[in-house]
């Protein structure tokens, strides 16, 4: 659960106790109905126990709801939630393994590009090497979590860690497979024993990272790399440094050994490759890439290498004098990992989070049967069509991908007009999609053609985008300080609002849609009388830029996320309406504002701002000549549609890691966050209950939240999520079935 902090406000999460009731209240009360309805007999003790239970997981007057995941769409094979490191095939050479920055490692089935399993632990971090150890039956890998890692592949569990002083980045094992090398940040490599977990020696001399290790021939002599641009030579027993190459070689990023173990091949950060003899470190050949080459690999046979380079493609050179053979160029940004398959026909690499498959001699990308991602680089942007049934995502790019949320099947792909899409929203009834790009495009589509209905030009980055209910007006804010209100379906400018100092980085709608409230990098947040333009309010943040903002059900009470671990807001107090008011006492009121005595002006004041918004159309029929009843009662007027903000924003909640993505649902009652980082992210979704805010639910299935979106009608809710897919959940599910 997430960490509650005491605020003041009375912010609680439930207990495990009361989870734990709530659960089994649900299951005894669905045991009763279903003896009763076969006409089974209960004995009295039965009937205590339900009423003892259901009365503990009833108190607060209501049941935990319900929000179950039902189905996640738009997987594709081999898809992480992160960039990857390293390539590990298998000894069977049907499984594959990969490590990545979404803090974890994985196993896939190399033909399907099915998951098969994953390797992670929650302080795990980036992970970098992967080394299968002999037999099949385990993997080290070596990560951010300052130790090399031991797994069982059929389970995932942890077998042994490797305790080092700083991140790990490879693993050398020594001939025999009883001991290993790992490098680390701390400019070392270490040897230690494989079963005892003992540490046997520490090979120190680098000035930098020791990015690269493997053994020489005979394994008596270790040879090691990294960021100072020096190869160091070892006794393995020893620890003693027997050479250093002189040569200045910049960063040495991989040291790969030929299979038969007569040369090694290094991936260098001054924009070459280099093969040398592994007995004499002789250089065999040199060759010079067009950029940075992160990772070098040989096929099985040592006929070729293959190169992941800077510049977008993949170089396969011939293993003997390094003459090119092929250049594979890859889809979006540049690739990193790289391996031959074990029969040496293909070659896999890992870029845009995912892993690719090509074919050596022909360089044609083999798909996988689970096919290839419809959203690259992860889903950016989410949004629920008014009735459900469709669901829309776009990540980095110019595309917006549309399924149908039953069947979870591609319908449609809508595209804009050549601008990467930077703010996407869905009008509440699915009609129009609004698209905003970082040069101050805005284009407005009809959703179920693509059809452009208007086209609009703002200034600056157009990432804040947010319809009216009515889908009549469109807001839209980002870079340049600037927010537009736009009509629809014309998309004629209504107002230009500025005042804020800095990038608008949220936007949101009032309840009664008379007041918007924006949040900034100004480190405010304020709210505009959308009738006028003009500031009402404004709220300084305690020296945090706000990121998100999104308004409860009340209208006038708000969260904000200032994207690190807590939850800010403001809670509005409580109005007691005074009941209704007569044309003719709102008259006597209005006159009593002029009165000579300041405590009767005082009262018909409060009484007036107590009345709500029901007596607004009274008000505006009223002008008095007296200079301080008019200004009491234009005062009296915005404080009854702008409503009460007296009082300071308020850190309510405290989570366990920084939040990334934050909304609400169209009534203000539901709030969710993705909470965390990559592969460990996870959804929380919390209810306001008067002045309190509750956890609900968290959720975590491995895909990374990242963006979230409600259905209108508050009963569904979808994360776009960084592998790719989209997770959908439906509220009251449990109870329903």
């Amino acid at each position: 659960m997430a960490e509650a902090r005491g605020c003041g406000m009375g912010c609680r999460a439930p207990s495990l106790g009361e989870i734990l009731l709530s659960r089994l209240a649900q299951g005894l009360r669905l045991f009763l109905v279903s003896e009763i309805r076969r006409g089974s007999a209960l004995g009295p003790a039965v009937f205590q126990a339900v009423v003892f239970i259901a009365a503990a997981g009833m108190s607060g007057g209501q049941d935990v709801p319900e929000w179950e995941e039902f189905k996640v769409i738009g997987g594709s094979g081999y898809h992480h939630a992160g960039t990857m490191s390293e390539i590990a095939v298998l000894p069977d050479g049907r499984r594959v393994i990969s490590s990545s920055r979404d803090g974890t490692a994985r196993m896939w089935d190399l033909a399907s590009g099915r998951e098969l399993g994953r390797f992670t632990r929650p302080e795990l971090g980036d992970v970098w090497g992967i080394m299968p150890l002999p037999g099949g039956r385990e993997v080290l890998t070596a990560g951010d979590d300052d130790a090399v890692t031991r797994w069982e592949l059929a389970t995932g569990k942890v077998v042994k860690r490797y305790k080092h002083g700083g991140t790990t980045f490879r693993i050398a094992l020594r001939p025999g497979g009883r001991e290993f090398v790992a490098t680390d940040r701390k400019n070392l490599a270490v040897l230690w024993d494989l079963e005892t977990g003992k540490e046997l020696r520490t090979f120190r001399g680098h000035t930098k990272s020791v990015y690269a290790a493997v053994f020489l021939p005979g394994g008596d002599r270790l040879l090691t790399g990294g960021a100072d641009g020096k190869l160091k030579v070892w006794n393995a027993d020893t620890g003693e440094c027997l050479e250093t190459l002189e040569e200045d070689y910049d960063d040495v990023f991989t040291l790969a050994t030929s299979p038969d173990g007569k040369r090694i091949a290094m991936a260098c950060g001054d924009d070459s490759v280099r093969v040398v003899d592994a007995g004499t470190l002789k250089l065999c050949w040199a060759k010079e890439l067009p950029d940075d080459v992160n990772v070098v690999a040989w096929s099985p046979d040592g006929r070729r290498l293959a190169l992941a380079c800077d510049d977008k493609q993949l170089h396969v050179l011939r293993g003997r004098d390094g003459a090119v053979v092929r250049r594979i160029k890859v889809p979006g940004d540049s690739h990193t990992p790289v391996a031959f398959s074990r029969d040496g026909r293909e070659l896999i690499s890992g870029g845009d989070r995912m892993l690719y498959r090509w074919d050596v001699i022909s360089g044609e990308r083999i798909l996988p049967a689970a096919g290839k991602p419809l959203v690259r680089d992860g889903v950016h942007f989410v949004a629920i069509s008014g009735d459900g049934r469709e669901v829309y995502a776009a990540g980095e790019g110019t595309a917006v991908q549309v399924w149908d949320t039953a069947s979870g099947r591609p319908v449609r792909r809508l595209e804009t007009k050549g601008y990467e899409i930077k703010g996407m929203a869905l009008s509440p009834d699915g009609a129009l999609l609004a698209l905003g790009g970082s040069g101050g495009e805005i284009t407005v589509m009809d959703a179920a053609t693509g059809g452009v209905v208007c086209q609009c030009a703002g200034e600056g980055r157009m990432d804040c985008v947010r319809f009216d209910r009515a889908g009549e007006r469109l807001v839209t804010a980002g870079s340049e300080d600037h927010i537009y209100v736009w009509g629809l379906p014309d998309g004629r400018l209504i107002r230009r609002i500025e005042g804020h100092d800095d990038d608008i980085n949220g936007v949101a709608f009032s309840a009664h849609e008379d007041t918007l409230l924006t949040v900034s990098d100004d480190k405010s947040v304020r709210l505009w009388d959308l009738a006028t333009g003009k500031a009402v309010h404004e709220f300084k943040g305690a020296g945090k830029d706000f990121h998100e903002i999104a308004c409860l059900a009340d209208g006038r009470s708000f969260l904000v996320t200032p994207h690190d671990k807590t939850l800010w807001g403001f809670m509005a107090a409580a109005v007691a309406p005074q009941g209704a008011l007569s044309p003719e006492r709102v008259a006597a009121l209005v006159r009593q504002l002029a009165d000579d005595e300041y405590s009767r002006r005082e009262e018909a004041t409060e009484v007036l701002r107590q009345a709500g918004r029901k007596v607004l159309p009274l008000l505006e029929a009223h002008n008095p000549p007296d200079p301080e009843a008019a200004h009491r009662l234009k005062t009296i007027r915005s404080a009854i549609r702008h409503g009460g903000f007296d009082g300071e924003l308020r850190e309510l909640w405290e989570f366990s890691e920084s939040v990334r993505g934050f909304q609400s649902d169209s009534s203000g009652r539901f709030w969710a966050a993705a909470v965390g980082y990559e592969a460990h992210a996870k959804l929380v979704v919390g209810e306001r209950r008067g002045s309190e805010l509750h956890i609900l639910r968290e959720h975590s299935d491995g895909h990374s939240p990242n963006h979230i979106a409600f259905s209108h009608d508050g009963t569904m809710l979808a994360t776009g999520n960084r592998d790719g897919t989209v997770s959908l959940f439906r509220y009251g599910k449990s109870e329903k079935e």
